[in-house]
């Protein structure tokens, strides 16, 4: 039986990749950039849920993306692999926490009755 696997990330270090594979939309800057012949940039993505059990309260996506640049160089496999890791561990480990703390306190702010 076929497992399907679902990230917690989405990462590409070209933007134009993404946006052949549906992945993403480009904005005016990145339409821009494109025209003119320019890199259009990367965009990597992080799932944050507040969850208890099966129930999920909150339901976040932190995205981080580039303009006229990379995160790695393009013809190195080696250094874009790197780059992924280090993203997924800063977003996941160094800022998750905070990130899973604040979430869970909007939503507990949401559900204040309201005076």
């Amino acid at each position: 039986m076929l497992e399907i696997v679902k990230k917690t990330y989405y990462f590409n270090n070209r933007k134009e990749d993404a946006k052949k594979q549906g992945q993403y939309l480009y904005d005016n800057a990145d339409e821009t950039n494109e025209a003119n012949g320019s890199p259009v940039g990367s965009i990597f993505c992080y799932n944050y849920k507040v969850k208890q059990g099966d129930i999920v309260y909150v339901d976040a996506i932190l995205s981080i993306s580039t303009s006229q640049k990379r995160f790695a160089e393009e013809n190195n496999i080696d250094k874009i692999n790197n780059a992924r890791d280090n993203m997924i561990r800063i977003v996941k480990e160094n800022f998750g926490r905070r990130i899973l703390i604040e979430l869970s306190l909007l939503y507990l702010e949401h559900l204040r009755p309201k005076e």
